[in-house]
């Protein structure tokens, strides 16, 4: 049965302010807020509250459900005082164009008159967590700020510390431009002048520095800190010189990757390079670091471990998958893992493109195919583990998820949602139409009602901001070759949408 995401109540959400005082009823009304306004970043919309007696509260507006924390930590913040009045925050006075106040928790402001008579306020912001329309919501057509579309290769996204965080990589004529950007809305984006440590890389004489990220680079978060892992440079040089990486071989000059790449930050601007000191432990033999060398891998975390899944190495002159299934638990020591699922043949390690994340205390991998695409090779079933090497078979994916692989799913506590994906059929692949799946519990799927013009995509980028799910285009292409890898070919979409997760 489909779950339509049209809620046809809205809760009351109210913009509030309590005013307390020592002064009598005379003095309140002489000193006091006519009216203000909360406008978060990024926002065309600015919510307006009005005197209700000695509250001022917001009736008629509501802060709309898809307004992320980021946005809200970032609000301006204007109030009107009575006449002769002077409103501040923190000992800095409002003018009219007011302040940049973080409203996520209720904040304090002040109102003074010439004479040293104070009234204090409390403005108490409360976002609404359901939809009076539809809740899958698009917010752009473009990433904003980022390279032209054109010239990008790959792009992933995360929520860090009350923003989002894109790492991109574009093609500039014969330079892999690899940077990092951040947003507080989710549309709007500013590339970062991150910062690297050098402390204990090695590095030329003429380079004081390196890059992070690459084509298939993945952002993901553990531990308070944010980590770029994994990816390529097979398309030109980066801004050092470093050439492409290529080698000579049967089939003449084609992509190479000997290297795994990691770095990671506490604050989002400066990153250490995490391969310093680096293990890796498999069959219980410490081996060379270099061997979890992949791009375009699956990352989920769950109880302080981050693990990746999967993931692509370019081989006899093609881009092909790689049976890579390890975890760690500090960015540093990584341990291979051998996942194998109770009372099936199936090896969970084997599995591509499936839908691997964390819900509900357990890591999950849905769907995907074994070897390569082809309507033989698809696993259709759904598997759940505590630990990455013990796995359980939950069930077979309905009729309406059988055969699909290429599908993103990010989870909150309560709710799991999964958009996009391509199906295999009989002789031919075709995309799923349009759609976003939601579960419970992980084992049972509905479909989910979506716009008409929400796009069919596959390996779609997500994060989840509080309760809500942002969505970063996709591929829009077949997949082409053996292993489902981004061709040259492909087309993608540079859409935004967020789908409140209820």
């Amino acid at each position: 049965m489909k779950k339509s995401l049209w809620i046809l109540g809205a809760a009351l959400c109210m913009l509030g302010f309590a005013a307390c005082s020592d002064d009598d009823e005379g003095t309140q009304a002489a000193v006091g807020i006519l009216s203000a306004t909360v406008t978060p970043a990024g926002s065309a919309i600015s919510y307006s509250c009005a005197p209700n007696g000695m509250v001022l509260e917001n009736t008629n507006d509501s802060v709309q459900w898809d307004v992320s924390d980021a946005a809200l930590a970032n609000a301006v913040v204007t109030a009107t005082p009575t006449l002769g009045c002077t409103v501040s925050y923190n000992g800095q006075a409002i003018s009219e164009a007011g302040v940049t106040i973080d409203v996520t928790s209720p904040v304090t402001l002040q109102v003074s008159d010439a004479a040293g008579t104070t009234v204090t306020y409390t403005l108490n912001v409360v976002r609404a967590t359901t939809a009076s329309g539809e809740a899958v919501s698009i917010k752009s057509s473009t990433f904003q700020g980022f390279p032209a579309s054109a010239s990008l290769l790959d792009w992933d996204m995360a929520y860090f510390q009350d923003k989002f965080y894109a790492i991109v990589t574009s093609l500039d004529g014969t330079t892999e431009n690899y940077q990092l950007f951040s947003s507080v809305d989710g549309v709007n984006w500013t590339e970062v002048a991150y910062q690297v440590s050098t402390a204990g890389v090695s590095l030329p004489d003429t380079i004081d520095g390196y890059v992070i990220g690459g084509e298939g680079a993945r952002l993901a978060v553990l531990n308070d800190r944010m980590y770029v892992l994994g990816g390529a440079r097979t398309k030109g040089a980066d801004k050092y010189g470093n050439a492409a990486e290529v080698s000579d071989g049967w089939f003449g000059p084609s992509p190479s990757l000997s290297d795994w790449r990691s770095y990671s930050t506490s604050d989002g601007v400066t990153f250490e390079c995490d391969t310093v000191g680096m293990t890796y432990t498999s069959a219980g033999e410490v081996r060379p670091y270099s061997q979890l060398a992949c791009t375009g891998m699956n990352v989920a975390e769950l109880n302080g471990r981050l693990y990746i899944a999967g993931g692509y190495i370019p081989s006899f002159g093609m881009w092909q998958s790689v049976q890579k299934f390890a975890y760690t638990e500090n960015g540093k020591d990584w341990n291979a893992l051998s996942p194998k699922a109770t009372g099936d043949d199936q090896s969970i390690e084997g599995i591509l493109a499936g839908a691997f994340f964390s819900f509900k205390g357990k890591l999950w991998m849905v769907g995907g195919f074994k070897n390569f695409v082809s309507a033989d090779n698809m696993t259709n079933a759904i598997y759940s583990s505590a630990d990455g090497e013990n796995w359980t078979k939950e069930a077979d994916l309905p009729e309406s998820m059988t055969n699909m692989f290429g599908m993103k799913v990010v989870a909150g506590e309560d709710v799991a949602y999964m958009f996009g994906g391509e199906a295999f059929g009989e002789g031919s692949n075709d995309f799923a139409a349009q759609q976003i799946f939601r579960s419970e519990d992980g084992v049972n799927w509905e479909a989910v009602e979506v716009p008409a013009n929400f796009t069919a995509r596959r390996n779609a980028r997500a994060a989840v901001a509080g309760h809500v799910a942002w969505v970063f285009g996709g591929n829009t292409s077949n997949a082409s070759g053996n292993y489902a890898y981004p061709a040259d070919g492909d087309t993608y979409v540079y859409d935004t949408w967020a789908v409140l997760m209820q």
